[in-house]
């Protein structure tokens, strides 16, 4: 293969640095912007050679002084990590102009700047840890990029520190009592995954994920943790048996403590499951909600529809500036957590309803009239073609859109602008420091 000096210009959405030479496009793993390299091609496209960085020529002067050399942090699904944050943010404020330069939109957005609480690279309030090795020796750790082999770390850089300690000790637990890895090739063993999750209040839920249902002794578990003054409030055992690599399956059982963890979100309280969706960064989830209620309250009103509302994060979080927030979720289980939370933080201006979106709200058209603002937070597939549809059926006048991956954002704004409607605004969030993501916050209106 060719061996080639690359100076990177740019990177890419899958993390990958981004050279020019002689008229050819490459990827380079673990490359960052202004880095210069020594690269090995490893595969060549028609339009584009990936490669491998031998070594560095001269590093980026955008990189962290401590990780000057590194180029291991793509393989852990990290690749901004190595870039001083201002540079992390100018690389994913760029992504963003670029997108709307190329889309061709109707609307004209403001694009703002972006947003991040930087207040600790160890933002993520829950973690999925992977299970391989071999019985009596297992590994918890993570997936290395693009495979299924697992890779333990001395420290999961963006986890909580006491990630770490829990990870070990779950590790000497798991090995000590024998317990089968599963192989999913195989389709045999027990272990499949470990799920953490912290909270606000420094305490912590556990999730084992296990092939089929099995006895656990945890008292020498629940010992350790003492000893090394760790708060779990919950233990559950989670049972997939499908094959393949999905994470959790429906069953649960609580093994110790209670089936819920409580965490907060600025001035309000959700409880939360093994399998609950919640935001992995707190800190910037704040400024996230914030902007959208501060569009919300500047369009006035006093009515919104928080559709794909999950455990009523969002909705709850509009209460005190609405008189009626109405949520809509097709997981039934959300719909009852939503419900938990809205009277945990002793609301009574609610009304939470299980169904399908495009369903319901033609349903709700009926009963309750029109909204004054309709809340989209759909997950990274978008929102469903019938759901724009019946949207645009429904008349509201305002749409907020939350987005976790700008590509369908563009794509629902094109079908929304096709419906008269107008993008005023774009403002993207650091909920995920280190990697290439983003969230973004749109408003749209019918013009």
């Amino acid at each position: 293969m060719n061996k080639l000096n690359l100076e990177i210009v740019d990177i890419n959405d899958m993390g990958q640095g981004v050279a020019k030479l002689n008229g050819k496009v490459y990827f380079v793993n673990g490359a960052v912007i202004g880095d210069i390299v020594l690269a090995e091609v490893t595969s060549n496209k028609k339009s584009y050679s990936v490669a491998n960085i031998i070594e560095f020529i001269k590093p980026s002067v955008y990189r962290k002084e401590e990780y000057v050399f590194s180029k291991d942090f793509h393989d852990l699904g990290l690749s901004l990590y190595p870039l001083k944050y201002e540079y992390q943010a100018m690389v994913k404020n760029n992504k963003l102009l670029h997108l709307l330069q190329n889309s061709k939109l109707k609307s004209k957005p403001t694009l703002n700047k972006i947003s991040s609480e930087v207040k600790n690279d160890r933002y993520r309030n829950k973690g999925t840890f992977p299970v391989g090795g071999v019985k009596g020796d297992i590994k918890i750790g993570v997936y290395k990029r693009f495979s299924h082999e697992v890779i333990e770390l001395d420290d999961y850089f963006i986890m909580p520190e006491n990630f770490n300690l829990i990870l070990k000790i779950l590790k000497k637990f798991f090995s000590d009592i024998k317990i089968e890895p599963y192989d999913e090739v195989k389709n045999s063993g027990v272990l499949r995954q470990v799920v953490l999750r912290k909270n606000s209040f420094y305490s912590y839920m556990l999730g084992f994920v296990v092939n089929k249902k099995i006895n656990l002794d945890l008292n020498p578990l629940i010992l350790e943790f003492n000893k090394n003054k760790l708060d779990i409030k919950s233990i559950v055992l989670n049972i997939n048996s499908k094959k393949g690599n999905s994470v959790l399956g429906r069953e649960n059982y609580v093994l110790y403590g209670d089936e819920y963890i409580i965490d907060t979100i600025g001035d309000f309280e959700y409880k939360l499951k093994l399998d609950t969706f919640f935001q992995v960064n707190r800190y910037e989830t704040v400024n996230l909600y914030d902007k959208v209620k501060n569009i919300v309250k500047n369009l006035g009103g006093k009515t919104v529809w928080d559709l794909y509302c999950g455990v009523g994060t969002i909705g709850i979080y509009m209460s005190d500036i609405f008189e009626n927030i109405m949520g809509i979720e097709v997981v039934k289980p959300a719909i009852d957590m939503a419900i938990e939370n809205a009277e945990i933080n002793g609301l009574n201006n609610y009304h939470f309803e299980s169904g399908k979106v495009e369903e319901l709200i033609t349903v709700w058209k009926k009963r309750y009239g029109i909204p004054d603002v309709v809340i989209l937070d759909p997950p990274r597939k978008g929102v469903d073609k019938k759901v724009l549809d019946t949207i645009y059926e429904l008349g509201v006048k305002d749409i907020v859109y939350v987005s976790c991956k700008p590509s369908t954002l563009i794509r629902d704004i094109k079908i929304l602008e096709e419906y008269g409607y107008r993008a005023k605004e774009l403002t993207g969030f650091d909920l995920f420091l280190g990697t290439v993501h983003c969230e973004c916050v749109v408003l749209m209106t019918k013009v």
